[in-house]
């Protein structure tokens, strides 16, 4: 029977909520909420222990903002993790980090429990672009984060890069392209900022009062800042993910290729065999309630996991495996899809060669509408 291998964990906790960010967090200083949420997401891993490998290959803390737990509540969800858990040889294990309120304590004690990748929240390097996206953080936080990092022995650092920020222009975006190849980290994560639904920002572009990059522009920001990190021997192997050589993100990986994971804590998802689960959006009931294992469980047809394979799959410049494809579902690529991609194949949006099918590189940024209109009825 298949085990699970990836583990995520959600930390709700923010100083402030960034206007654009549509993840569930809430803002508070109380740090009895806190231990007492710890306190659950360790209980809740042990509901668990029947599908979770005793060797994990990766664990990803996110949020959020889970250094905004206080040093206590980090070692006792580390120290219970780890009480839990057994860390495979060659294991990934990423924690969040907001430059402007990370403190060497805490990178310290991330190393001490076998923490060895870092994933900075930077954005960008200009104070006005980082205003603009409420973060409380300034670009001299981002070096002081990133070098005290490496000081402390992290050599798996990504950096986030937000753009398409409402009065980017060409020369700031390239600034901060700049600043980033100067701190060479061994991955950047680099996203088109997106108006979710929900969302101040969302709310703001609705009103007029935050005049959106035309698509245009955008497309032409996407294309450079590709180009600009392949220069600097960054290769781009998701839509928006780019690494150095033997540096890609593990844990966001899996996912990609239809792994199975396990989500703990509030708001966070899981995927086991046929089944897809979601805890709630509420801290409050999180740690009040007892736990409902599986919670708002849902059962995948053959056709919907054919549909999410091809969707994930497509993300990865090397697009999926027809072997692998074959091996999971008993039936060709061509035989499930050429309906559907036929056209895609004969404008050569699509690629289908003797051992995968990929989006043609050109193409890369339409990938929305090009999935959204194979996937099956």
């Amino acid at each position: 029977m298949e085990i699970i291998e990836n583990v995520y964990i959600h930390i709700p906790f923010c100083d402030s909520k960034c206007p654009y960010c549509d993840f569930y967090s809430i803002t508070t200083q109380d740090n009895s909420i806190k231990n007492k949420y710890v306190s659950k997401l360790l209980e809740e891993i042990e509901q668990y222990c029947d599908i979770i490998s005793p060797n994990i290959r990766s664990v990803y803390i996110g949020g959020g903002t889970p250094n905004s737990l206080d040093a206590l509540s980090l070692e006792n969800l580390l120290t219970g993790l780890l009480n839990q858990i057994h860390l495979a040889e060659g294991y990934e294990f990423t924690v969040e980090v907001n430059p402007g309120s990370v403190t060497e304590e805490k990178l310290k004690l991330f190393k001490e429990f076998g923490i060895n990748r870092l994933s900075v929240g930077s954005q960008t390097f200009l104070k006005k672009e980082l205003k603009t996206l409420g973060r409380t953080h300034s670009p001299q936080d981002i070096f002081r984060t990133f070098n005290t990092a490496r000081k402390l022995g992290f050599n798996n650092i990504n950096l986030d890069l937000i753009f398409s920020i409402p009065g980017q222009t060409i020369n700031s975006l390239i600034y901060t392209l700049n600043k980033l190849a100067e701190l060479d980290p061994e991955h950047i994560s680099a996203y088109m900022l997106t108006y979710y639904e929900g969302t101040e920002f969302y709310r703001r572009s609705v009103k007029k009062d935050l005049i959106k990059i035309v698509d245009d522009i955008e497309v032409e920001y996407y294309d450079f800042v590709k180009e600009f990190l392949g220069s600097k021997g960054f290769e781009h192997y998701e839509l928006s993910n780019f690494s150095k050589k033997n540096k890609m993100s593990n844990h966001n990986l899996n996912t990609w290729n239809f792994g199975a994971y396990i989500g703990l804590g509030t708001s966070a998802h899981s995927f086991y065999l046929d089944s897809r689960w979601f805890n709630d959006n509420n801290v409050k009931n999180y740690i009040d309630l007892k736990f409902n294992k599986y919670p708002n469980r849902s059962t995948l047809s053959l056709t919907d996991k054919k549909n999410e394979y091809i969707m994930l799959g497509l993300r990865k410049t090397s697009g999926i495996s027809l072997e692998n494809y074959n091996n999971f579902f008993g039936n060709t690529i061509d035989f499930d899809f050429r309906k559907k991609i036929g056209k895609y194949l004969e404008n050569n949006y699509l690629i289908l060669d003797e051992s995968r099918l990929y989006l043609n590189p050109e193409k890369i940024n339409i990938y929305n509408s090009i999935v959204s209109d194979i996937l099956l009825d």
